[in-house]
C-alpha cells in the first residue's frame, strides 16, 4: 500500500484530529503513515500521534 503522510493544521480543526487518527486505524490506514508533522495545535497532536496511543490522547 501507499505511504502517507499526516500533515495537521493548527486552530480549531485541532479538535477533529483525534477523530481522524481513530479513524485511520479502524481502517488501518495508520499502519501506513511514515511521517507526522503539525503547527500549533496540529504539533501538538502530532507529538501525541508519535506515541501511538489515540486512547491517551482522547482523555487528554
Amino acid at each position: 500500500m501507499t505511504e502517507v503522510d499526516f500533515i495537521l493544521a493548527g486552530g480549531g480543526k485541532g479538535a477533529y484530529h483525534i477523530g481522524v487518527w481513530k479513524a485511520f486505524n479502524e481502517y488501518g490506514i495508520s499502519d501506513n503513515i511514515c511521517a507526522v508533522s503539525g503547527t500549533s495545535v496540529g504539533a501538538l497532536n502530532a507529538a501525541l500521534f508519535s506515541q501511538g496511543d489515540y486512547h491517551i490522547a482522547e482523555t487528554i
